[in-house]
């Protein structure tokens, strides 16, 4: 599927996600791009718990941090990959294996990593 852009992605694979699964809880972090902050809140505004994984010093959110927030009836964890205002590129392998032990959805905002860094999806 295609969306306009970034943001229209974001917002439906989070929303989607919880319209399509029992989940009534999300993961991400508090470095996000507002288009997943605005979402987040939305859910949350609209009875779905969020969970917000605070960054390390160096910008980097900890998996195990990821893991821990991970609750049996979390949907979706969402972590962006390149940080738009630092560059700091999170460590979305160790958190998507984390996920996939849990067989909870992982989904990740790339926009910024696009063209610049070699992705391998």
């Amino acid at each position: 599927m295609f969306t306009g852009g970034g943001s229209e992605a974001d917002n439906l694979v989070l929303k989607g996600t919880i319209d399509a699964t029992d989940g009534q809880h999300v993961v991400t972090t508090t470095i996000e791009h507002s288009a997943v902050v605005k979402t987040a809140n939305w859910l949350e505004d609209h009875g779905i718990d969020v969970t917000r994984v605070t960054s390390r010093r160096d910008g980097r959110v900890d998996p195990v941090d990821v893991a821990d927030a991970i609750q049996p009836d979390t949907a979706i964890v969402s972590v962006m990959h390149a940080n738009n205002e630092t560059g700091v590129i999170q460590p979305l392998k160790a958190i998507g294996e984390l996920t996939d032990e849990r067989d909870v959805l992982f989904h990740s905002d790339t926009v910024q990593s696009a063209g610049m860094i070699p992705i391998d999806a």
